[in-house]
């Protein structure tokens, strides 16, 4: 189990990228109910823009009112206070068996190295002219690398998606 990965991507919410800021991060897994598995990220995640939703069997949402993340590996109905994060796009059927403490950590992706490529090239246009530094927003989905067994890798990746 610890070589195996679960992949998620990542919707484009506050909630979503609140998550992404905070990694890498270290959580202990635990059961809860009968079709997911919570672990707590360090601090609260930001719901500015959310996104409520029912939760199929793969999806990775913030419970709010208690402040955990949560992977469905069964069905879950839309539920108030339960913002969805993003979907498995690889092994979902895996997340029934995590247990133990995960790191996660980000990790580049496809489409990663040309938005950097893209926001340096901004950066230095934007320095030229305005002595502005900052890079433009921009669309695009974060991925959630993935998601390994006790003591592995919760990795995310980020990349537009065109």
């Amino acid at each position: 189990n610890g070589d195996r990965r679960i992949e998620f991507e990542l919707n484009e919410t506050s909630t979503a990228d609140s998550l992404w800021n905070l990694l890498p991060f270290s959580a202990d897994v635990e059961n809860y109910g009968s079709n997911e598995k919570i672990f707590n990220p360090p601090e609260k995640l930001d719901t500015g823009s959310v996104q409520e939703g029912d939760c199929p069997a793969g999806t990775l949402a913030y419970f709010s009112p208690w402040g955990n993340l949560v992977m469905y590996y069964g069905p879950a109905p839309r539920y108030s206070g339960l913002y969805i994060l993003g979907k498995a796009t690889l092994s979902s059927e895996d997340i029934g068996n995590l247990s133990g403490t995960i790191g996660l950590t980000k990790e580049e992706g496809e489409g990663q190295q040309e938005e950097k490529e893209e926001d340096s090239n901004r950066d230095n246009e934007n320095s030229s002219s305005t002595g502005n530094t900052s890079s433009g927003g921009g669309g695009g989905c974060n991925s959630l690398g993935s998601l390994a067994f006790p003591l592995g890798v919760f990795a995310m990746t980020k990349r537009i998606v065109r």
